[in-house]
């Protein structure tokens, strides 16, 4: 269910191999440690999002691709907040 509605906005889940065996695989060990830093990518956007308050406002839809302060908060953490007020 999840799956498909990630797919339906071309997002696609991740879950990390669960161990079966006394040691993992080549394969399922770099596929968990790609999952992890993705985690970590991912969690310190959602951490920027909140520190600066961003959905304190609403943003119309039509601008979340076309706002470069947001883009470069994402990218590099870097975000005046007086851009987005």
């Amino acid at each position: 269910v999840i799956d498909d509605l990630l797919s339906g906005v071309g997002a696609k889940l991740m879950i990390p191999f669960f161990q079966r065996s006394a040691q993992f695989s080549k394969e399922g060990t770099e596929k968990t440690q790609a999952i992890s830093c993705l985690r970590i990518v991912v969690d310190r956007v959602i951490g920027r999002i909140k520190s600066n308050h961003i959905w304190d406002s609403p943003i119309p839809l039509t601008q979340i691709g076309s706002r470069p302060d947001l883009v470069q908060l994402l990218r590099d953490g870097q975000f005046s907040r007086t851009s987005i007020l």
